[in-house]
């Protein structure tokens, strides 16, 4: 049975068991536990969760590179992108606030923060603040405007709000006021 398909519940079980990928695993539930098997032998259990769309990830079965993200929750990953200048922390809020679960844009918003290594604080934050002005709230769009310098560039200037076209046939609102037009009996409009 493909884990895919079972709806028990999303169990990261994949993250250590990654040589059963694309491998056929039996399944055993009961009310309250989860047992996953491969070829007779008991891979895990979990007690089962029934919380919809939600993640039942067991600390023991995440690598390392992933637990180190526990310890983060979304106001701290905040506070740090604060230090590197505001736009930085509003991306950072954009981009958590995007996903479903906040813990699901750790390893973007971490990946944008980590920039800082290899650019200037100052640079990250007007990247960042291109990046929301043209609504690109992800990793991929700040490297690409730090990397092409457009960080550097001066912001384009906004479209004016009205368009002033002078033509001998546009005869505008003054034209209207000045000029009392009467209808054919005589009378204004």
């Amino acid at each position: 049975m493909n884990l895919t398909t079972l709806n028990l519940g999303r169990s990261d079980l994949d993250f250590q068991y990654s040589r059963l990928i694309h491998k056929t695993v039996d399944i055993k539930a009961t009310r309250t536990l989860v047992e996953v098997y491969h070829q007779g032998q008991r891979i895990c259990s979990h007690a089962r969760s029934y919380k919809e769309q939600g993640y039942t990830t067991v600390q023991e079965h995440m690598p390392e590179r992933h637990v180190k993200y526990l310890e983060w929750t979304p106001e701290r990953i905040l506070s740090y992108a604060g230090k590197y200048g505001p736009y930085v922390k509003l991306l950072v809020q954009e981009i958590m606030n995007q996903r479903k679960f906040p813990e699901q844009a750790y390893k973007s918003c971490m990946g944008i923060i980590r920039l800082e290594n290899v650019y200037s604080a100052q640079r990250l934050n007007l990247a960042c603040r291109r990046a929301l002005d043209y609504k690109a709230y992800n990793y991929r769009s700040v490297m690409n405007i730090l990397e092409k310098g457009l960080d550097k560039q001066v912001s384009l200037p906004s479209p004016p709000e009205t368009i002033t076209r002078n033509h001998e046939n546009i005869r505008g609102a003054d034209y209207y006021t000045k000029n009392t037009l009467k209808t054919e009996m005589g009378g204004a409009l």
